[in-house]
């Protein structure tokens, strides 16, 4: 019988100087928290190789190791999710820690093996997996050619899923809500009505956004809740939902910006006096008066 092929590795590299996330992380954390995440890179590359499960039996393993109290070991982890040393998205929507970093590693490591296992739902955005990769489940595809024909897809389906249609319409109201010319006038331009369904549906279809994130996010832009300055204002910069799916010169989304943003803001924010802040309440405000219906 042939000897099954081993899915994790037994070695990975480790940067003799961190990046500035990771130092920032440090220096919150101390050694203790370096500790601590050194454990779990070492777990996720010698288990499933490119992610691992923010579990129970995650924080039991780590805590075997003698690193700190299970409470310790949860805020630590979440500490890393911050700085976004794991993806906050995958963490969010599968309860997973990885990274785009951590899966190149092991993509690139794994090149020599006879077949890996890759979960296409877990892979970060922009990540080539190596050409042994399948699919769980036994079907022998190259998740590498399945992301291709995804990037080749038919952009100009127009969407009548209900959250898009409510994306487009709170991110127009949210517009019209600093603006003096009454864009966006759907009525007299239908087809801007199709391409900000368009947008819409690819930023929750191919880019694998959260809608309900997503109107949050519209919400406080419109609540004003993001930092700006003189010379930049995300309400002025975020004026369709296709704004969301461009990217910083660090190759990283506006929405990715803007939400990682809310999750470093609020390790260190307060509440209010009702408890929710200024955006939750007017998305709790807008979901009892129903919203607007957009005309066109």
């Amino acid at each position: 019988m042939a000897r099954p092929t081993k899915q994790g590795i037994d070695y990975f590299p480790l940067d003799t100087q961190f990046d500035e996330k990771v130092e920032l992380f440090v220096a919150e954390n101390e050694h203790a928290g370096l500790g601590i995440l050194i454990n779990i890179w070492q777990l996720i590359y010698a288990g499933n190789g490119y992610y691992i499960n923010n579990d129970k039996t995650l924080h039991l393993l780590i805590k075997r190791r003698g690193m700190s109290s299970l409470e310790t070991i949860k805020q630590v982890i979440n500490s890393a999710i911050s700085y976004r040393i794991f993806d906050s998205e995958l963490h969010s929507r599968f309860g997973i820690l990885t990274s785009r970093a951590i899966q190149e590693r092991y993509f690139l490591a794994s090149k020599k093996k006879k077949r890996v296992s890759v979960d296409g739902n877990y892979l970060c955005r922009g990540v080539s997996v190596s050409d042994n990769s399948i699919i769980d489940g036994g079907n022998a595809t190259n998740v590498k050619e399945e992301v291709n024909v995804k990037e080749k897809e038919d952009t100009d389906v127009v969407s009548d899923n209900p959250k898009d249609i409510e994306v487009v319409e709170k991110m127009a109201e949210a517009v019209r809500s600093i603006s003096s010319n009454g864009y966006p006038d759907f009525a007299s331009k239908p087809k801007l009505w199709t391409n900000w369904l368009k947008e819409a549906r690819l930023l929750r279809e191919k880019d694998g956004r959260d809608p309900e994130i997503t109107l949050s996010l519209i919400a406080g832009l419109r609540a004003g809740e993001f930092r700006k300055s003189d010379s930049f204002d995300w309400a002025n910069q975020i004026k369709h939902p296709g704004k969301f799916r461009a990217e910083n010169k660090g190759g990283e989304t506006y929405w990715e910006v803007l939400n990682n943003e809310r999750g470093q803001k609020s390790r260190g924010s307060r509440p209010t006096k009702s408890g929710r802040s200024k955006f939750e309440r007017i998305r709790k405000a807008e979901s009892k008066g129903g919203g607007s219906k957009a005309s066109g």
